[in-house]
């Protein structure tokens, strides 16, 4: 095994003692938001470097941490509000609970007026009406 493989097994075993998932890859802390997931790269390093000009967004996988605290932890790690794109899962949310989205929405846009942007996982049930995704795309839209 060589040091990288070994590097890498060590990584997963301290994941795997702290209930995180273990995969092929590097696990480590995410210089982004702080929560240790697999990373290819360290993607501070790459921003703050001479190719970082040309990174347009960051498109942040925020699944089951979409709220208003991970977004400003990543702005209090050194991004730019306006390179950040938050990702949220469709299930995470439903009809019910997709007005807390909205809310966090309009509180972001108030601090951050420049917002990237917000994605959404299986767009195809998205919320808050699982037969009319479309319905998530009007509600964001008129919300950042």
């Amino acid at each position: 095994m060589n040091t990288a493989q070994k590097t890498i097994a060590a990584e997963q075993a301290t994941a795997a003692t702290k209930n995180q998932a273990v995969v092929v890859g590097i696990i480590r802390e995410c210089t982004v938001c702080k929560i240790y997931c697999v990373v290819s790269h360290n993607y501070k390093e790459l921003y703050k470097s001479k190719q970082g000009k040309y990174i347009d967004w960051f498109n942040v996988q925020c699944y089951n941490s979409f709220s208003e605290e991970t977004f400003v932890s990543i702005i209090k790690n050194g991004y730019p509000s306006n390179k950040i794109v938050m990702g949220m899962e469709s299930g995470q949310f439903d009809e019910k609970t997709f007005k807390n989205v909205i809310n966090m929405l309009k509180n972001l846009q108030l601090k951050y007026r420049n917002m990237g942007g917000v994605f959404d996982w299986e767009y195809l049930d998205a919320p808050p009406s699982k037969t009319d995704p479309s319905l998530w795309c009007r509600l964001i839209k008129n919300n950042i």
